[in-house]
């Protein structure tokens, strides 16, 4: 950190100094300011994830939190996974200097599985185990307009996956980006980070923009080891196309490429050989990341009330790294239509498909058989809105149909309620089923996973090597959810959003020791015990999740949030599982944050987020507070300097163990940057 002292306070001078002597303050260009914004109006943000159509905030029928591009800009956060830790029920535990841990209402871990993650409507969950490599998931930060967070099931509409929440990443429009865009910054963990972007006109109802970034980020502090040499950087390039016919005729046509190198410090099973025993071994190494994805949204309006929308893309995402080399492409398309029926109801309906097809290569431990697959998913769904009391009483019902290559048909049904019983309240309930199709690995992974060391078992047993064993007979994963909530507005200045839930899940996996098929390898002597995958545990989650806003006066915010959460698993008589009854204990019981964004005048802004997150049993890891700082100058409309820092207090600290990736535990530190940018 000390060396990069010096370069903050180059930047510090240079923004103090330098501009100032130049130029006058005032307000940024381009940047709406969260602190102007009444109460009221942030009430009336659309959202278009809670049934695919755009509708006012206030009136959703879901625990639905919006964080706006305002949001992120003046938290200082420099990655998505940061900037959800604003989301009330959202859980975020960095695991290392590249890896997040991000769920919503439970089951914590790197490979999470419950959550479906979206950018511009586009899924950018990874086939391979369900969830989400999060470095490798960026977008120009500056760009984001807002990211729509639901919890709770979402199957019925979005489909699999959708188990306890869904995040929507959505980047603004390409005329609301015009002109040019430099950024430029360095810091203790930030090392060097840069962005440029360009947006214009191309003829009348045609703007575009065109983006490029790169970011290097410094290796966190390792627990009992010198160096953990988890340092990553990611560069990124891309554009967007929007051009709109009529208002009535848009169409939008969208690509990014990116690549990087990504540290890792993880334990691995050196390959196993006649002659020497088993054995683990911690080991340094570089993971390999790239891909591309490109993306067309096709809208026409037929009539007043006929809505059709089409979706199409493609995505490969690869990966090179010391335990798995492969590609993975997927192509999608997505038809939908929504109509008014009459005074009172509105029907949607659409259709959907999705082929995968991948490649791995295994190392000396770990493989997929086959190494090769192509799956296919069918869906359609039907959603309808029935006005009972118009403007004041409005019931849904739904169901998503889907038949995927793993698990056959699934049946998602979901219905709603909700009630207004003046403009300033709004009362909802909500009953959903969802599930969580198998994945890749879950289905064909072949490998060591594990070795305990000898005496592990009782005093002179010898060493015994985990085998992980997919399951081809694996079924999918079921949710039967049930939420109440309620929004209201008190003055104007004071807004609160709360709501509960209860949630029963089944055929949850486990892993089982199949101890009737291990084997005694002789010389040198050890065990190999299978560990098949299946579905054979149960459980239940609850809890309560509260968001309010207060606004003191002109140009000062305060936005605070307050998560509950409890979890209860067990398995099967018949399971030979010894974890998963532990994993209730992986996710913090209470979660509180505040965040305080402060005019002090015209031209400098003083935000402060300030969190408190629970301790984990199962880790044996203590809760933990600790605060963000930024202070920002707008030294003209278009120029502007900020300094950040991180992660000021209980540092460094480990926020989460990743016993299931093998990787070591990590200290995320304290830190900071200072940034320019120009917009011209």
């Amino acid at each position: 950190m000390g060396s990069c002292k010096p370069v903050i306070r180059r930047v510090a001078q240079i923004a103090a100094v330098g501009f100032c002597l130049l130029l006058g303050p005032g307000k940024i260009e381009g940047v709406q300011d969260l602190t102007e914004l009444g109460l009221e109006e942030l009430m009336e943000i659309r959202v278009t994830t809670v049934s695919r159509k755009e509708e006012v905030q206030r009136n959703a029928a879901a625990a639905v939190y919006v964080i706006t591009g305002d949001d992120i800009r003046r938290s200082g956060v420099r990655s998505i996974p940061e900037a959800l830790r604003m989301a009330p029920g959202v859980q975020v535990a960095r695991v290392d200097a590249n890896k997040w841990v991000v769920t919503v209402r439970g089951f914590s871990g790197l490979f999470a599985n419950k959550l479906l993650v979206l950018l511009d409507g586009r899924s950018v969950y990874t086939p391979l185990f369900s969830g989400v490599f999060w470095e490798a998931q960026d977008v120009l930060l500056e760009d984001v307009e807002r990211i729509e967070v639901i919890r709770g099931p979402g199957g019925t509409l979005w489909g699999a996956n959708a188990v306890n929440g869904i995040i929507n990443i959505i980047t603004r429009k390409a005329a609301d980006t015009q002109g040019g865009f430099v950024q430029a910054g360095a810091g203790s963990e930030e090392r060097v980070f840069g962005a440029m972007r360009y947006g214009a006109k191309a003829g009348e109802g045609t703007a575009f923009r065109v983006y490029g970034k790169y970011e290097l980020r410094d290796a966190s502090k390792g627990v009992g080891v010198p160096d953990r040499n988890d340092d990553w950087y990611v560069y990124r390039a891309g554009g967007r196309l929007d051009r709109t016919f009529s208002p009535e005729h848009e169409l939008t046509v969208q690509g990014d490429l990116y690549g990087g190198e990504v540290g890792q410090f993880i334990y691995t099973v050196a390959a196993l050989t006649p002659l020497e025993l088993p054995a683990e071994q911690a080991v340094h190494s570089k993971a390999h990341i790239g891909g591309g994805n490109v993306q067309a949204n096709w809208q026409r309006k037929f009539g007043g009330s006929s809505v059709v929308a089409v979706q199409a893309s493609f995505d490969r995402a690869h990966r090179d790294e010391a335990v798995l080399r492969g590609a993975i492409h997927t192509l999608s398309l997505d038809f939908q239509h929504r109509s008014q029926v009459g005074r009172r109801l509105e029907v949607a309906w659409g259709t959907g498909y999705r082929r995968v097809w991948d490649w791995f290569e295994g190392g000396a431990v770990t493989d997929f058989e086959p190494n090769r697959r192509t799956t296919h998913l069918l869906s359609g769904f039907v959603h309808q809105e029935l006005a009972l009391v118009r403007e004041r009483l409005v019931l849904t019902l739904g169901s998503k149909f889907e038949h995927h290559t793993y698990a056959g048909f699934e049946l998602q049904p979901n219905v709603r309620l909700r009630w207004h019983p003046t403009p300033s309240y709004t009362f909802w309930g909500a009953a959903s089923r969802a599930v969580r199709t198998p994945s890749r690995a879950e289905r064909d992974l072949r490998g060591v996973y594990q070795v305990l060391p000898p005496d592990s078992l009782f005093s002179g047993s010898p060493p015994v090597v985990l085998e992980i064993r997919g399951a081809p007979d694996m079924q999918s994963e079921v949710v039967k959810a049930f939420e109440l909530g309620g929004r209201m507005s008190l003055g104007g200045r004071f807004t609160a959003d709360l709501t509960g839930f209860y949630a029963r899940y089944n055929r949850l996996r486990t892993n089982e020791l199949d101890i009737q098929n291990a084997q005694v390898n002789i010389q040198p002597l050890y065990l190999r015990v299978p560990v098949r995958i299946d579905n054979r545990a149960h459980g239940w989650t609850s809890g309560f999740e509260v968001a309010l806003d207060w606004q003191p006066r002109p140009g000062w915010m305060l936005r605070g949030g307050y998560g509950f959460f409890r979890m209860g698993l067990h398995v099967d008589e018949n399971s030979t599982d010894v974890t998963t009854e532990t994993f209730d204990e992986e996710n913090p019981e209470h979660q509180v944050q505040l965040r305080s964004f402060l005019d002090l005048g015209e031209a400098v802004e003083l935000d402060v987020t300030t969190r408190y997150v629970g301790h984990l049993p199962a880790q044996k890891l203590s809760g933990y507070f600790t605060a963000d700082v930024r202070l920002a100058w707008r030294l003209t409309p278009k120029v502007q300097v900020c300094l950040v820092g991180q992660n000021l207090l209980d540092s460094p600290r480990t926020e989460f163990v990743s016993s299931g990736s093998r990787t070591l535990p990590a200290q995320i530190q304290r830190g900071g940057y200072g940034s320019i940018q120009w917009m011209f």
